[in-house]
């Protein structure tokens, strides 16, 4: 095993360890990411944010998962197998944050203390009412 294969093993499982940590404060809300708080320098509107903090827990496995193409790789040396686990990661983060930014769907993925919230679609259509 070489010096970058051990490294990319070790940036994933730190990844990981941090997804989980961070995760179960998101999870019980006890994270920074409470509704009604967006960051200053945030440029979308306030129900984009909402969203976007909805789906951040849903998302972290996707982004580990394009980040293990490069493992592919590495181990394989199979490029093409690399790229189609990199891509799979990369419209996984994609579809999962649209679909729970937009939707609040699926609902098993939303944090419990969120599920009641309505996707940033249905709450800029009744913002606009």
């Amino acid at each position: 095993m070489s010096l970058t294969t051990a490294a990319t093993i070790f940036a994933i499982l730190f990844l990981l360890f941090l997804y989980v940590a961070a995760g179960r404060r998101v999870w019980h809300g006890e994270s920074g990411l409470q509704p009604g708080v967006e960051p200053e320098w945030w440029p979308l509107s306030a129900e984009a944010w909402h969203g976007v903090a909805r789906s951040w827990l849903a998302t972290g496995p996707f982004l580990i998962l394009a980040f293990g193409g490069y493992l592919v790789h590495l181990l394989t040396g199979a490029d093409g197998a690399a790229a189609l686990v990199t891509a799979i990661g990369f419209f996984g983060v994609f579809a999962m944050m649209a679909s729970i930014t937009l939707f609040n769907r699926p609902r098993f993925l939303v944090p419990p203390h969120r599920r009641s919230e309505p996707g940033s679609r249905a709450a800029h259509r009744a913002r606009r009412r």
